[in-house]
C-alpha cells in the first residue's frame, strides 16, 4: 500500500477509535448505573435502558467501520454479497497471503462482534422498549470488556502494517 493511502487509512481509524473511546466511556457509565440502579423511577430506568441499547448499536456500527475501511483499502473492496455485513466479519479474521494478516487474531472478538450486529438489526427492526433488560444488561457488561480487546487488535494489526510500509520503498 503507498504510504500516503496507508496514512489515509491510519487517520480514519484512529478518528473512529477516539469516536469509540467515547462511546466506551459511555456504556461503562451506563451498565455501572443500570448495574446498581440509585432511583426506582420507572421512567429514567426505561431511559437509560434505550441508550444503552443505542450505545451498544454504535458500539457495533463504529466497529464494523473500521473493519470495512481496512478491507476496502487493502483487500481492495466490501464484500457484495446479501451477507455482506457477516461475510466482512468473517474476513477480518482471515490473513491474506502476501497482503495481509488477520485484522483481528482473536476470532472470539468477531463472535462478539457477530452478537452486536444481530442486537443492531433488533434495534432497526423493533422497538427498543421490547428488548429483555436483563439480556441488554448482561451484553453491556460484555461489550465494556470488549471494547478495549478490539481496541488493542485494531492497533496491533496498523502497527504491524506500519513496519511493513516501513520496509518498502513507496
Amino acid at each position: 500500500m503507498p504510504n500516503s493511502l496507508f496514512k489515509v487509512l491510519k487517520a480514519q481509524i484512529q478518528e473512529e477509535l477516539s469516536s469509540l473511546d467515547d462511546v466506551h466511556a459511555a456504556l461503562t457509565r451506563r451498565v455501572g448505573w443500570l448495574s446498581e440502579p440509585r432511583t426506582s423511577d420507572p421512567y429514567l430506568v426505561e431511559d437509560i435502558f434505550a441508550a444503552l441499547a443505542m450505545t451498544l448499536h454504535d458500539l457495533y456500527t463504529g466497529s464494523e467501520r473500521i473493519l470495512l475501511r481496512i478491507i476496502n483499502h487493502i483487500d481492495g473492496g466490501i464484500p457484495k454479497t446479501e451477507e455482506w455485513h457477516r461475510e466482512a466479519l468473517r474476513r477480518a479474521t482471515l490473513p491474506v497471503p502476501g497482503v495481509r494478516g488477520p485484522i483481528l487474531s482473536d476470532s472470539s472478538i468477531c463472535d462478539f462482534l457477530s452478537e452486536l450486529r444481530g442486537l443492531r438489526h433488533v434495534i432497526r427492526n423493533v422497538y427498543v422498549h421490547r428488548l429483555k433488560r436483563e439480556n441488554l444488561l448482561n451484553l453491556g457488561k460484555q461489550a465494556v470488556e470488549f471494547y478495549p480487546r478490539f481496541r488493542s487488535e485494531i492497533k496491533r494489526f496498523i502497527a504491524s502494517l506500519e513496519s511493513e510500509n516501513l520496509g518498502r520503498t513507496s
